[in-house]
């Protein structure tokens, strides 16, 4: 017999484990972004920017977010070549496996890199996914990573400039799962 449970915002129900599990996102959507797990890297050279709309620079970037109004992308039209954007975790997470699902949009003919890490304490970060390139002026959909992370790993998002103004990269409705990829 299945027993209908209910769970306040920001969890859901884990019918396996018969209770409530935090469901970590951020979609961008409010200012200041107190529902995100996650923030601004002091160690980068420039931040991510939220916007709803177009991008200022024709060829690059999308026209609208995947979800809702607003999205977070590089606007890489004064930025020197090579510098990076860094979004980096503001959670302490149990020891387990998580999947982080998220969209992104990566047109221009100078895209550089999109890179996903985990770093434990002061340890060298590890790459878990990496894209670079012009993927086409659609969003796409990282269907799942696989985090092993722990009280004192975080976990990185990174988008590197490219060589021009046609680099602007973009994500959307990042969330992040309290078990492993399927």
């Amino acid at each position: 017999m299945y027993i209908f449970q209910m769970c306040q915002d920001g969890y859901f129900y884990d019918r396996q484990n018969e209770s409530c599990l935090q469901h970590y996102y951020c979609d961008f959507e409010s200012n200041p972004e107190s529902a995100c797990f996650l923030s601004e890297s002091p160690s980068d050279e420039f931040d991510w920017t939220i916007l709803s709309g177009s991008t200022g620079s024709v060829g690059t970037g999308p026209t609208s977010a995947y979800h809702g109004l607003h999205y977070k992308y590089i606007e890489t039209s004064t930025i020197a070549s090579g510098q990076r954007a860094i979004l980096e975790s503001s959670k302490t997470f149990q020891a387990k496996t998580y999947c982080l699902t998220m969209y992104y949009h990566m047109y221009g003919d100078t895209i550089n890199t999109l890179t996903i890490r985990t770093q434990k304490g002061n340890n060298a970060a590890i790459d878990r996914w990496k894209l670079s390139g012009d993927q086409g002026n659609v969003w796409h959909h990282l269907s799942g990573v696989n985090l092993p992370l722990d009280s004192q790993t975080k976990i990185i998002i990174e988008a590197t400039k490219g060589s021009s103004f046609t680099g602007d990269t973009a994500i959307d409705y990042v969330e992040l799962w309290q078990f492993a990829c399927p």
